[in-house]
């Protein structure tokens, strides 16, 4: 089978193909514009090819429902999640004429923790190697729901796969860890004599981020298998 991957460059994107490629698929990279999304639907359209697209968590925002289902009023708090929300509202209308799946990732991370889409990872593992200790916008009570980012290339594969028709569906782990429990993580396994720096939170930083990852079970035949602490643990092989 042959796909098209738009952002095969990037972190999720590059280990999407790597795994469709060991399966013995085709695959391209294409540079996306700022009209990338539309580009790729009015071709799927005049192809009659079913889109599978990476939407985000960020369409939420801050919202009153938590852990969210796919059914919650978007609030996006930020430019990323109101671009992320732009994207969804054309898929919803190009949906009625051919199937487009867009898939809510969540804070993805994994395999390579210096390049993990989830920045506050990235940062406190860096920080880690570099003998610092981990810095922490805001209280660090804020709250996020991490995925890894195999669990997220296999329920990619199932969205391509399974017929689910036009649909919107959260991919994540399904459970929640404190920024401040996930910085103390990092110093318990380095073994680090750390104590976190805390510093202003940025304004548009949402409070609280967990799935309902219901529907994906349901629809996709698809659960996460990765345990957070347990790849914090491997991750300094103790």
């Amino acid at each position: 089978m042959d796909y098209a991957i738009t952002g095969g460059a990037g972190f999720i994107g590059s280990n999407l193909a790597k795994l469709l490629l060991q399966q013995g698929h085709k695959e391209e990279y294409k540079d996306v514009n700022v009209n990338g999304t539309k580009n790729v639907f009015d071709t799927a359209r005049e192809t009659g090819t079913k889109v599978v697209f990476a939407s985000s968590a960020g369409i939420y925002g801050n919202t009153d429902t938590v852990p969210t289902p796919e059914s919650a009023e978007p609030k996006p708090a930020n430019p990323y999640g109101a671009t992320k929300f732009e994207a969804e509202i054309m898929a919803q209308k190009y949906g009625k004429e051919f199937d487009i799946v867009g898939l809510l990732y969540y804070n993805v991370y994994g395999n390579n923790p210096a390049i993990s889409s989830s920045g506050v990872i990235s940062r406190f593992y860096q920080n880690t190697i570099a003998n610092k200790p981990p810095v922490i916008d805001g209280d660090g009570q804020q709250v996020r729901d991490f995925v890894f980012v195999d669990d997220v290339i296999h329920a990619t594969i199932s969205a391509m796969e399974k017929d689910t028709g036009s649909v919107f569906i959260n991919i994540d782990s399904g459970t929640i860890v404190s920024i401040l429990a996930l910085a103390n993580l990092f110093i318990k396994y380095s073994k680090k004599n750390f104590e976190p720096i805390f510093q202003k939170e940025p304004e548009g930083n949402v409070r609280a981020s967990q799935a309902d990852i219901s529907l994906a079970k349901r629809l996709l035949g698809w659960k996460p298998e990765t345990k957070l602490e347990e790849w914090v643990r491997l991750l300094f092989k103790i």
